[in-house]
């Protein structure tokens, strides 16, 4: 996230002939938002886990004397002035200005629409050369390796954001098709080899390529298994175990698809909350999430809807797996079978809980799902034949990210005085007389010694020397750090050019502070403080509830 307190060279955005570059600087800035908006709802949009429940437990918690006076916070005085709507109206502008086509790059995003819905992939009965090609295409990235939440962004700013609504579900439609695609190729990704064929088997007997999720899922192995995408040392190993049966849990597969997929709902959804002013859905559950956003966003496809399962919300396809199907391969001594469940109990719990299922929100802008194959080829054409490496690490690319959260500290704080008191610094190798432990990274640093001083960029490119606690606050935090001084069990907070002293989230018996160990009083964890300092951090709310700012000068 940009902001005032980072350093020149991550503000900086060099020139480049590609306007891309620039296009994607400007929806990162949409996006970064957003994401810091679900970061600050408790990573969720479940209810009761975001900013006004944190604001309950801290009035509550300060009116016992638990947390420091500039904790006292009241909904109304501290909720975020979250303004979306004009920054996204400045991010348009500049989006507009920047995506004008040239004749070095005439219509990228034009480009990458059409192939995201399939308009300009060619007739089948044309096997021309010119078939699938009626549009040259200058960005050699395949569309199974962009980030679809991205070209989200740049197709929203490019239109009004007065536009009928209509637009936004067919934007959000296509590019949730490419998050769809690219999940389930990265679940084919972590599969066996005789997982695959199970699967491409079930693809390769069913009447239609959308009639279940397992069917859809064989779809994608069978168009990327000629590739070189799936390890072939792995799949030889096991084409030569004697093993004669393999049990595939097809449940398990489709809610780590679900998961997968709740990130790109989540964000899409607090667009559509933002622009069009409608109100997000009472969402009680983490089971809830991917059925209420997927209907909050009208991705029921239209056949399930005219069906009634918006409705209702259950799924009644005849064409899913029963609870064991066998389905012989070639080799008659290898018998493979489908388990929908570990249990007729789990079975009946999970058809309670999730009642949206994936092929439900399966809904193709080519009548016979044209996009996938097209997908698939352009991602073996592109980036498996001449970078089989790259495609494979960015199957191992973690997507589900946990909430960014500070150090977690031991209970009492004489255990860490004994830990850090006497440890040596990793660059100086010298033991500091003031030591200071990040809470971000766990990093001890000498706080106010010249020993670890070293130059770092300031303005214009000049350099000044700088202690290492704030060298390790651009470097860590982008310009923000918190530090748990050893010596005198007190918080410093560091902001940019600016420092203060937080307070201590380490209390005694009676919940008093004991500033520079003084009182030689037993000190323990206090953890609304704790909570308290970690939410301030998250929500960038430093800058308002702390007052005794002072500038630091490079020398702590």
């Amino acid at each position: 996230m940009f902001t005032r307190t980072a350093p020149p060279p991550q503000l900086s955005l060099e020139d480049s002939p590609y306007p891309q570059n620039a296009a994607m600087f400007i929806s990162s800035i949409a996006r970064t938002n957003l994401e810091c908006d679900i970061v600050q709802r408790g990573g969720t949009l479940v209810q009761g886990r975001g900013f006004a429940d944190m604001v309950a437990a801290f009035n509550k918690a300060s009116t016992s004397g638990a947390t420091p006076k500039v904790a006292k916070m009241t909904f109304d005085s501290n909720r975020n002035k979250f303004c979306f709507v004009p920054l996204m109206h400045v991010l348009a502008i500049h989006m507009k200005v920047m995506m004008v086509p040239t004749k070095s790059v005439p219509g990228a995003l034009s480009e990458l629409w059409g192939a995201l819905t399939c308009q300009w992939a060619g007739n089948k009965s044309d096997s021309s050369q010119q078939a699938g090609k009626l549009i040259l295409r200058h960005n050699n990235v395949p569309l199974m390796m962009q980030d679809p939440l991205a070209l989200m962004t740049h197709f929203i700013l490019l239109l009004p954001l007065n536009v009928d609504l209509a637009y936004f579900k067919t934007v959000t439609r296509a590019c949730f098709n490419l998050q769809l695609a690219q999940t389930l190729v990265r679940i084919a990704f972590t599969l066996s080899f005789s997982e695959r064929s199970l699967l491409r088997g079930q693809y390769n007997r069913a009447a239609s390529p959308n009639s279940s999720f397992a069917v859809i899922l064989g779809q994608v192995i069978d168009n990327l298994e000629s590739t070189t995408l799936f390890s072939e040392e792995e799949d030889a190993i096991e084409m030569a175990d004697e093993s004669s049966e393999v049990m595939l849990d097809i449940n398990s597969l489709e809610t780590e698809a679900t998961r997968l997929l709740i990130p790109f709902l989540r964000t899409a959804s607090l667009m559509k909350l933002y622009i069009y002013k409608e109100n997000l859905p009472e969402i009680k559950e983490d089971d809830d999430d991917f059925d209420q956003l997927v209907k909050f966003l009208d991705l029921i496809s239209i056949v399930e809807a005219a069906s009634g399962l918006r409705g209702h919300g259950v799924n009644t396809h005849t064409d899913q797996p029963t609870d064991e199907t066998e389905v012989p391969m070639e080799d008659e001594s290898t018998q493979m079978s489908f388990q929908e469940s570990s249990s007729p109990l789990a079975s009946m719990a999970q058809q309670q809980k999730q009642h949206v299922h994936i092929i439900n929100v399966v809904e193709w802008f080519s009548q016979d799902g044209d996009e996938l194959k097209m997908w698939c080829s352009e991602f073996d054409t592109l980036a498996c034949k001449d970078h089989i490496n790259l495609a494979r690490q960015a199957m191992r690319v973690n997507v589900l990210w946990k909430q960014p959260q500070l150090l977690r500290l031991h209970q009492q704080f004489d255990q860490i005085f004994q830990f850090y008191h006497k440890k040596q610094c990793d660059q100086c190798g010298k033991v500091p007389k003031d030591p200071a432990v990040c809470l971000m990274c766990g990093t001890m640093v000498c706080m106010r010694e010249t020993c670890c001083r070293k130059p770092i960029v300031v303005n214009q490119g000049n350099k000044e020397a700088a202690c290492e606690t704030v060298r390790h606050s651009l470097e860590c935090g982008g310009g923000t750090g918190i530090f748990l001084s050893v010596n005198s069990s007190t918080i410093i907070v560091v902001r940019g050019k600016r420092a203060c002293v937080w307070g201590s989230v380490f209390l005694d018996f009676f919940g008093e502070e004991d500033k520079e160990l003084k009182r030689g009083k037993p000190l323990f964890l206090n953890d609304k403080r704790y909570q308290l300092l970690e939410h301030q951090w998250v929500s960038h709310k430093f800058d308002h509830t702390n007052k005794r700012w002072v500038p630091h000068r490079n020398s702590i």
